[in-house]
């Protein structure tokens, strides 16, 4: 999301825009506006279940890895048409390339904010019992959401700073964004497989837990143990 909230933009001020005399941010914040709202039209049986949950926040950060390749690519694509064109100046557009290329990353950025944000609320709220508690846990829930999103934030802050001279200079043309991407690519596939490994422990944890509820002839005993 920080960097759907940043480099994507950088991109796009750099594309060539058909429609002269408009505002194509605003195009793409709707975009992603309405790829948010899709994922979260779910089936409210299926918001019930902490694995289908859990399912949710996997699919979600599957779409924030595609989204950074398709960003990667994307920008890929432009670099080899600036020196095509053997452009000096950074201040010249890239021929050949609209902004519509960037409508992937866009799109998927949004369903991944709507998968993984409204999926880590519903979460926190399985993890109560108690209708009050059920409320308050998903007002927190959404503020520890933003919480995350900060971190986020103030990590591509860092890099950016880290970064410079090096793959992130003063002009996008000058800098590479390719080499950015493809970081975050491999970075999130990383975060993946332990997503995965985390939640099938839990998984299975919670399978042990049932099987001991069923095995209980009360349930009192099972439910002192955990």
């Amino acid at each position: 999301m920080a960097a759907g909230s940043t480099f994507f933009f950088e991109q796009l001020s750099n594309l060539d825009n058909p429609f002269t005399g408009s505002n194509p941010e605003v195009f793409f914040y709707c975009i992603r506006s309405i790829s948010k709202s899709l994922s979260r039209t779910i089936p409210k049986k299926w918001k019930s279940s902490s694995a289908t949950t859990r399912v949710r926040i996997g699919w979600g950060m599957a779409c924030s890895m595609l989204s950074c390749f398709a960003a990667w690519q994307v920008e890929i694509r432009r670099m080899k048409n600036l020196w095509r064109v053997g452009v000096g100046d950074h201040t010249v557009k890239p021929v050949a390339m609209t902004i519509f290329w960037l409508l992937p990353q866009f799109f998927l950025s949004g369903l991944m904010e709507g998968l993984v944000g409204g999926g880590l609320t519903d979460l926190i709220v399985h993890g109560v019992d108690d209708a009050d508690d059920k409320v308050m846990a998903r007002y927190y829930g959404s503020h520890t959401n933003h919480f995350i999103i900060g971190i986020g934030k103030l990590i591509t802050a860092l890099s950016i700073l880290a970064l410079r001279q090096t793959w992130l200079e003063e002009k996008i043309n000058l800098s590479r964004l390719d080499k950015n991407f493809r970081t975050l690519t491999f970075l999130t596939i990383a975060t993946i497989c332990y997503y995965l490994c985390a939640a099938l422990y839990f998984y299975t944890k919670e399978d042990k837990s049932e099987e001991c509820d069923q095995q209980s002839p009360s349930g009192t005993g099972s439910e002192s143990e955990i």
